[in-house]
């Protein structure tokens, strides 16, 4: 069987703190490119092709815990044909981890939900975003989780991205690797700001704007509110953004005529939203000069929103 996955951005939690019954909370859509396409067969033994050592240890460890919550032996043929970076703020692990727990419970002839996929594969923690990319795409908003119960985030709002908006996605060689443990420990860093004005921003600002498909309002919009997180964040990564590197990113972008731009989850990715046609093509090329000429290592590239999940045949 063949998985392919979207990758995510996430645009911003809205209240990790959970002072009024609910924590966490975010808001992000799922994007085209970069994304897994992963096949898996059963084997007389687990084998993985065509990904990093990191990648095949985590499939591994995928593996042996599914094992031991299924109580059977799974032995798979994995080959990686296409993959998202991991660690860069565009949620791949979430993807390989809920597409790996899917295709052992398909493959294994057990009946089952997408409530069997999140809890095999462990995801779901804090934000939701990654894990409705998965299975809808499009553009979501979660609202965390009751405080105390060990449910997951629920889904409040989902869209399907205006076709002709693209985000313009840097990726600079800035080597963050924020996850795991030190992900554990830099949540616990985050300043107490206002998140009634976060949750205000989203529902009379973010989401009416999407919903009247107004980009230049959506984009204002979005990067008042990835202002927001970053001062949240700004004690755990260093300033509002997680690198300087990134900071100028996304102001160059923003000064040349970008809508709204951000950083996705702990970066090091930032990204932009413009029109597809010469504005996505123009931009792209003045932030490849920029970089070029700054001496910033990295990559660039235009993508769509994708408006569905992961696909399977």
């Amino acid at each position: 069987m063949r998985i392919q996955t979207p990758a995510r951005l996430h645009l911003g939690f809205i209240d990790p703190f959970g002072k009024f019954g609910r924590a966490y909370g975010s808001i992000g859509v799922a994007i085209n490119f970069p994304s897994w396409i992963i096949d898996v067969d059963e084997s007389s033994d687990l084998v993985v092709e065509g990904g990093t050592s990191e990648v095949s240890e985590k499939i591994r460890r995928i593996v042996d815990k599914a094992e031991e919550i299924l109580g059977r032996r799974i032995s798979l043929h994995v080959r990686i044909l296409s993959s998202i970076p991991l660690h860069k703020g565009l949620g791949s692990g979430t993807q390989l981890s809920l597409a790996i727990s899917e295709a052992i419970l398909k493959i294994s002839g057990f009946p089952y939900d997408r409530e069997d996929v999140v809890k095999l594969s462990g995801r779901g923690k804090r934000s939701g975003i990654g894990i409705s990319a998965y299975f809808d795409g499009g553009f979501v908003l979660d609202v965390g989780k009751r405080v105390g119960r060990d449910d997951y985030p629920l889904t409040l709002f989902r869209l399907d991205f205006p076709r002709d908006w693209l985000f313009l996605v840097v990726l600079p060689e800035v080597d963050l690797n924020v996850h795991g443990d030190l992900e554990e420990e830099k949540l616990k860093n985050i300043r107490d700001v206002n998140v009634f004005e976060i949750s205000y921003l989203i529902l009379m600002g973010l989401l009416p704007s999407l919903i009247e498909r107004d980009i230049k309002l959506f984009g204002n919009y979005l990067t008042l509110i990835q202002r927001k997180v970053g001062e949240m964040f700004a004690p755990s990564q260093g300033g509002i953004f997680a690198h300087e590197i990134c900071e100028r990113l996304v102001s160059f972008m923003l000064k040349e005529g970008a809508y709204g731009a951000g950083q996705s989850s702990w970066g090091p990715v930032v990204y932009c939203l413009v029109e597809d046609g010469e504005q996505a093509a123009k931009l792209k090329r003045e932030v490849d000069a920029f970089m070029l000429s700054n001496n910033i290592r990295g990559r660039s590239w235009l993508t769509s929103a994708s408006p569905r999940g992961r696909e399977m045949s």
